[in-house]
């Protein structure tokens, strides 16, 4: 069996009750992963030695990372030790620096010629800093092991990118390779890699390049190109961006990326791999959505298989770009076998027959079995995920990058033809596209027109364009009209039904159509922006709108009683306002947690609306803060009413993992005009009033009453006196005589 477990090293003694507690010191075919967060070459060097001396037998390859994976979860800064113990599998390491060769690629064969045996089944490989060509490092060592599985990934520094370490027993270094081989014959081995490029952009060509080095693209500065595509906050933050948008090329069929390194003298540039003259790039971005989807997929594959030990090798832009996901990947992979690994700045993915890669924004794994017999699991895990906001609207900006992409391909491509060519572009838009007269009726339409409308080309020909729009538009679009006929192009949004009255809004667009200098026509073309526009609202229900319990929050409750105190000015009627304030709530966070805070937060807020009357406004002020407006039957009588049936459904019975408690909470009340007249005033006062109700022992309705901000004042005036007394040194000792009334004698004194 290929056991794995796993620890932070923190000191030699802990790493020795370890050892003993798990009796590692028992295996002799022990491999240990070291996957260190700290980048200093003494720190690992007592990390190698407390190791050495607690289990000499193991065989020991570690690296730096830009973060730690131990048993599913992440870690940063920190060193994690991962331990393999093998029953029938022997290992063999190696450690080799660049120094000692004339290239990466002669590196390679020599790592593979000293490892690779009969009976090697798989490599785990990490490779040190930039100064290696770590795709020429894995051609080298597939020219000795076309058979053999290799995964790893390169070594990383926190993001910093200046030095990355590689070390085994006793050697460290930023400028080689470390390699252990798994020898069994009867090993099962898995390696699976999960991502997903998509290419934008027109294709560009290397017209200078030697090695790495790229010295011309489309005959301009490669430095020129970064800035015109991906702006200057990219060229500023690479190494780090070049993982987030790659290049891509075609190589022997496949489509490889290309990762940008860094900006050279003269506007070149360095990249990952080597790049010859003539091959043509084009730029690519993470397709999350596609990632996703097959990553689930991969983890249902795997827990079929048998599987008793992890290794995961992950991209640090992972973590940066789709974090929520990262995190929830690990632990699918946990559920399935322990999972250990880091973070690395490229990753190391191969399959059986075919180069071995170094891809990047990748999770990679490496999975390892003795045992041939699956095992029978307590339960099949449940592989689903379901993303952030923040991570969806990632995803609907790479729909939208894609969508793009495709209408610029498809309008390069047809721009470049004439003849049948436009008529091609014209009918298989993906927008509708017409042309009018001058006088806005009708010469054609594209299939768009009839699929989107339902109308035939027949219906509408010959028909003034006004007809298919509402009375209410007209004169706006016939505005747009004649300032596109005068050589004005016209953008506007519409709103345009079709042949069953469904309406849905359109980008339009008018050009007008000339010739010799004269418009003789106008050229329409319109997008549906109906989804943009439910995104564009769901955008401000997040502004307006309090993300847990779905209430109004502070920004929109405050906008509402303005409006209310509009109209309540012209009707000269009263308003209330109510803040409910949750007594000792953060007691219940700090001894539940905040989860249990928010479930029992939405449900206080699904119990106050069933108590609302109708044209109440409710919402989350606050943390744990609510605010009710009432502006109907608002007497002192009906609100205290009110109040009265809030504390009571708030003090019934809350249950959270089958068990009960127990709330109160605090009115306060300010009421319109006799507390204020404007929104702000009018909270002020209801707020003062709440902290009079919690000062009081909570559970209380109170009502504003000017005197409390008079002894608010006093109170703050007395604070201020207080401490320039002190200051001043003023206070002093007054003492009285404590007399017995039985005998008349003094018996003590009071300070």
């Amino acid at each position: 069996m290929a056991k794995t477990t796993s620890c932070t090293y923190e000191n030699h003694l802990q790493l020795l009750h370890f050892i003993k507690e798990n009796g590692l010191h028992a295996f002799p075919s022990l491999l240990i992963q070291i996957f260190s967060g700290i980048v200093d070459q003494s720190v690992i060097k007592e990390v190698q030695d407390s190791l050495q001396a607690l289990v000499p037998q193991a065989v020991i390859i570690g690296c730096t990372t830009a973060g730690e994976i131990m048993s599913g979860t992440t870690g940063e800064q920190t060193i994690v030790l991962s331990f393999t113990s093998f029953e029938k599998t022997t290992l063999k390491s190696i450690l080799l620096d660049l120094e000692n060769y004339t290239d990466s690629f002669t590196m390679g064969k020599k790592l593979a010629g000293e490892l690779i045996s009969i009976d090697t089944k798989a490599m785990i490989l990490f490779t040190g800093n930039f100064q290696i060509d770590s795709q020429q490092l894995l051609d080298g060592i597939h020219t000795n092991s076309s058979d053999v599985l290799l995964s790893g990934g390169i070594a990383g520094d926190n993001g910093k990118f200046e030095s990355g370490y590689v070390f085994n027993e006793n050697c460290i270094t930023s400028t080689g390779a470390v390699a252990v081989v798994l020898n069994n014959q009867d090993l099962i081995v898995e390696t699976g890699s999960n991502f997903k490029w998509r290419e934008i952009g027109k294709r560009i060509t290397v017209t200078k390049s030697t090695g790495r080095i790229i010295y011309g693209l489309d005959d301009r500065k490669p430095l020129q190109i970064l800035k015109q595509y991906l702006g200057e906050a990219f060229v500023n933050d690479l190494p780090k961006s070049g993982t987030e948008f790659p290049f891509i090329i075609d190589l022997n069929g496949e489509r490889v990326s290309v990762f940008i390194s860094k900006v050279l003298e003269q506007g070149a540039i360095e990249v990952n791999r080597s790049i010859a003259t003539g091959e043509q790039l084009t730029f690519a971005y993470p397709d999350i959505a596609s990632v996703i989807d097959n990553s689930l997929s991969a983890m249902k594959r795997l827990s079929r298989k048998t599987v008793e030990s992890i290794f995961v090798y992950n991209c640090m832009a992972r973590k940066h770009y789709m974090r929520d996901f990262s995190n929830a990947e690990l632990e699918m992979l946990q559920t399935i076998a322990p999972t250990d690994g880091f973070f690395s700045y490229g990753e190391v993915y191969s399959i059986k027959k075919k180069n071995p890669q170094i891809i990047g924004h990748s999770l990679t794994f490496l999975a390892i079995s003795e045992d041939a017999i699956p095992k029978k699991r307590e339960a099949i895990p449940s592989f689903e995920y379901t993303a952030p906001d923040n991570l969806n609207s990632i995803i609907s900006l790479t729909h939208l990058m894609q969508a793009s992409q495709n209408d610029t391909r498809i309008l390069n491509e047809n721009l470049a033809l004439s003849g049948q060519y436009y008529r091609s572009l014209f009918d298989n838009n993906t927008d509708f596209v017409y042309s009018t007269d001058l006088n806005g009726h009708f010469t054609s339409v594209n299939r768009s027109f009839e699929k989107t409308f339902g109308y035939s080309e027949s219906d509408v020909l010959g028909k003034s364009a006004m007809k298919f729009i509402k009375e209410v538009d007209i004169p706006r679009a016939k505005g747009h009209f004649i300032r596109a006929l005068k050589g004005k192009e016209q953008s506007y949004n519409l709103e345009i039904a079709n042949v069953k009255g469904e309406v849905q809004l359109f980008q339009m667009k008018n050009i007008p159509i000339t010739v010799n200098g004269e418009a003789i026509g106008l050229y329409g073309i319109g997008r549906n922006i109906t989804e943009q526009k439910k995104i564009e609202e769901k955008i401000t229900q997040l502004a307006y709108y309090d993300y847990q319990t779905g209430l109004p929050n502070r920004l929109k409750i405050t906008e509402q009683l303005d409006e209310m105190i509009k109209r309540v000015k012209k009707k000269k009627r009263l308003l209330s306002v109510l803040f409910i304030d949750v007594d000792r709530f953060k007691i219940i966070n700090d001894s539940l947690g905040h989860s249990a805070g928010d479930v029992i937060l939405k449900e206080i807020a699904s119990r106050i609306k069933k108590e609302l009357p109708s044209g109440a406004y409710f919402g989350r002020f606050s943390g744990d803060k609510f605010t009710l407006i009432l502006t109907k039957n608002v007497t002192r009588e009906e609100v205290l009413k009110m109040a009265e049936s809030i504390i009571q459904c708030i003090s019934e019975p809350f249950f959270f993992e089958q068990k009960e408690f127990f709330v109160t909470a605090s009115i306060g009340v300010s009421l319109f005009p006799h507390d204020g007249s404007e929104e702000q005033e009018l909270f002020k006062n209801a707020d003062i009033a709440m902290n009079l109700s919690k000062h009081s022992g909570g559970n209380q309705i109170t009502f504003f009453s000017t005197e409390m901000n008079e002894q608010a004042l006093m109170r703050l005036e007395l604070e201020s006196y207080l401490r320039k007394a002190l200051q001043k040194d003023e206070f002093f000792l007054c003492y009285q005589p404590l007399i017995d009334l039985a005998t008349g004698n003094l018996y003590g004194s009071d300070a």
